[in-house]
Formats: C-alpha cells, structure tokens, sequence
C-alpha cells in the first residue's frame, strides 16, 4: 500500500486530461474564494464555459467536484511521500528518511494552495462533515500508514526505541504542522522564508529522532 490518493469521480469517456485539470483549477480558486456553500456551478461555467450537464456528466455533484479538488492537491503529496518510502526501502538511513519525509510534508502543507484548502476545510468541516473525512482519510491517515511502516523497517533492525510506531508517526506529522505553521495557517504569521523553513525541519527531526533512536525507558 502506498500513500496514492483514492481516485475520485471518473470523467467521462472521451474527456480530455487537459479539460478536466482547467475545470478543477479553477473550481479551486472559486472554493477557496468563497467557501464551499457559497461556491456555484455557475461562478465556474463563467469562468471555464461549458453546461451543468458537462460539469454533472464529469463530477456527479458539487461534492464530486470538491473531491476532485481534494485529489488534485493530494496526488502530489502522495508522490513525494511514497518516493520517501521507496528510498527507504531501498536502503536510505533513518535519519536520511526522516529528513526526507519532513521536508516533502513541509513543502506540502506550506503551500498557499493547501494553506487555502485547509481553511475551507476547517471553516465548512463542522457543516459538511463528509468532505473534512474524506480529506483526512485519504490525506493524512494514509500518509501515516505510509511513515509508520517506514519506522518499523528500522525498529526491525534495531535503530528505534519505541513501542507504537504508528503513536510515533503521528507525532512526527504533528511536529511539522508546529507553532510556526499555525500563525501562517491563520493568516497572522507570513511565510517564512526557504533557509527559516529548512532550520526548523533539522531541528524536528533532531528531536524526534533523539527520543526515539537514543533515549532508553528505565
């Protein structure tokens, strides 16, 4: 299993990729502008052309054509994360992968796009329970299925010491959605700059690689 993003809502036959990518980049815009109950079919045919029945044929509903959004913005995460794996299994060091995997998840969840994302998830979770879910299962409850299994490749030979792997990988993943990237999540801090960005992740990954791989229980 890998961290691939569950596929949304088939197109239609015949449909061309290009169409399709051009109608999902600018529905994002119009969700992230809006919010999801104030976003429309129609704000979107002004902007791309087309009909309802297109849009419907395509995406079933306009919970199909957020779902599409969500797996736009997923495929590239699931990418990054499953190519940290497969180094991982090809024999990369911990500290190598783990340094890898913070760096793919912080040039992630920093993007503007997914900071975006994340506020109409956050802001219309509460009345659209089904689209939070559905991010959350297919974003971050895969990633760490994929992350645990990179911890008990190396707890296996000895480099770990932990007993919850997957305890471990949360907290990983927590560790880089920190108090840094709250304030730009909120709008109240401003993106910190590449060199900002890549000191902290050593300093995560020192962290957490010093209580997991030196520090023994009593």
């Amino acid at each position: 299993m890998t961290a691939s993003a569950k596929p949304g809502p088939k197109g239609t036959e015949g449909e061309e990729p290009d169409r399709r990518q051009q109608i999902v980049a600018a529905a994002a815009e119009i969700f992230f502008d809006k919010g999801y109950e104030r976003a429309c079919i129609d704000d979107l045919i002004a902007r791309v052309g087309g009909s309802k029945r297109t849009i419907y044929n395509i995406f079933e509903s306009k919970e199909g054509l957020f779902t599409a959004v969500v797996d736009s913005f997923l495929t590239d995460y699931a990418k990054r994360i499953d190519a940290v794996s497969a180094a991982d299994e090809a024999g990369a060091d911990l500290r190598t992968s783990i340094l890898a995997f913070a760096r793919a998840s912080t040039s992630i969840v920093y993007a503007p796009p997914m900071l975006s994302l994340y506020r109409v998830l956050i802001g219309e979770g509460r009345r659209f329970p089904n689209l939070a879910k559905s991010f959350f299962e297919r974003g971050a409850s895969v990633v760490a299925t994929v992350l645990t299994r990179i911890l008990e490749r190396h707890k296996a030979k000895g480099e770990l010491v932990i007993e919850d792997c997957r305890l471990a990988a949360e907290q990983l993943m927590g560790l880089v959605r920190d108090y840094q990237y709250l304030g730009v999540l909120l709008g109240v801090c401003e993106q910190p700059p590449p060199e900002v960005l890549e000191h902290r992740i050593i300093a995560l990954v020192d962290i957490f690689l010093d209580g997991v791989a030196t520090h023994r229980r009593a």
